[in-house]
């Protein structure tokens, strides 16, 4: 690897592990692109890779959480099994064909514009008003 892609990548690392263990959320929207675009990788090569150090980077920031005693377990679940059962899914397209590399890049590029309209539309002027009958938790865990 040449130098300047190892400091693209220690560099862009640096601030995906701070930008994730500060708003829970960004990994993969900001490293797929930087494996991608950065260190040259197929997004075949990138996806799997961004997986792996998000995930690394997930379980490394949920230890204090847990510490502290910050962990909804019911919504977790009812978030995570779904998400888990559409990851296989999700990866078994990939691997089985059905999914081009541009085809791939849209649906992520369309995923990561729709958090964006999610982000600026939380921060709008115009108050929301919290549904009475969604516990605290529960909202905490969707936003992230």
């Amino acid at each position: 690897m040449d130098p300047a892609t190892l400091a693209l990548l220690t560099a862009g690392g640096g601030l995906i592990g701070f930008l994730l263990s500060v708003l829970g959320a960004g990994g993969s929207i900001l490293l797929l692109p930087l494996l991608v675009t950065g260190a040259g990788l197929s997004t075949r090569e990138a996806v799997p890779l961004s997986l792996l150090v998000v995930m690394l980077l997930a379980l490394g920031n949920l230890g204090p959480y847990l510490r502290r005693g910050q962990f909804a377990v019911i919504p977790a679940i009812i978030l995570g099994m779904p998400a888990l059962a559409g990851s296989w899914i999700g990866g078994s397209w990939v691997k089985a064909g059905y999914l081009s590399e541009p085809v791939e890049l849209g649906v992520f590029a369309a995923a990561a514009a729709i958090g964006a309209m999610r982000e600026r539309m939380q921060h709008s002027p115009v108050p929301r008003h919290r549904p009475a009958a969604v516990p605290m938790t529960l909202n905490i865990a969707l936003q992230n």
